[in-house]
């Protein structure tokens, strides 16, 4: 069947018509169904992003909890290893003066440790430096540090009622003042210690003196 030009033109307006309503309709769907893909897919997207970030937050909580009960743990045996170490060092250092007391003949090397510790200070490694009057470093004739057995020495020779009869401080021999003589004065370490160094020196100058534990 064919169609006059008049007759054609009328129907591809028509068809004109329809098609350009039908992709206008069709347009128009496919931006809605966009837009309202798009915002499904944010409320999604943020509702999961809104956990996520609590979940982190969780996370961050329990390891902080965690890593402050560590901590305190990890001070708490630190703090014990150092307390230990610290005994050890006294130790070490009390050993020191006993031999250096007992180097130089004194009657009893502990307890001239306890007179001379009086003279010193202990560092964070537990080593022992001979002070003055003033706490501060003493140095020797020689302007060099103070040597314990230096110390010893000086301090036996102030004090000959410490040293053994049978030899002075210093020398190893000649006689010297007995411990026994005198009146007996006794008193315990603790106590001693607690005493300023002027007293702790005068005590140790009493015949008889002796420090008991």
């Amino acid at each position: 069947m064919e169609f006059t030009a008049e007759q054609q033109t009328f129907i591809d307006g028509l068809i004109k018509d329809a098609y350009t309503k039908a992709f206008t309709k069709a347009q128009a769907n496919m931006t809605d169904d966009i837009a309202t893909a798009v915002t499904k897919a944010e409320t999604k997207f943020q509702s999961k992003l809104t956990a996520s970030e609590k979940k982190v937050q969780e996370l961050e909580l329990a390891v902080a909890s965690k890593n402050n009960t560590d901590n305190t743990a990890y001070n708490e045996r630190i703090a014990k290893i150092e307390g230990k170490f610290k005994k050890a060092a006294e130790r070490a250092s009390k050993g020191d003066l006993e031999s250096a007391a007992a180097k130089f003949n004194a009657v009893n090397p502990s307890q001239a440790a306890v007179l001379l510790r009086a003279h010193t200070v202990t560092d964070e490694d537990g080593n022992l430096t001979v002070i003055n009057a003033d706490g501060k470093p003493r140095n020797d004739e020689s302007n060099k540090p103070m040597t314990l057995e230096a110390l010893a020495a000086e301090f036996l020779k102030a004090n000959p009622h410490l040293v053994k009869a049978s030899g002075s401080a210093g020398s190893g021999s000649g006689g010297n003042t007995d411990l026994t003589s005198g009146a007996a004065n006794t008193i315990k370490r603790a106590d001693f210690m607690k005493l300023p160094p002027a007293e702790q020196m005068a005590k140790a100058r009493v015949p008889g003196f002796v420090v008991t534990d």
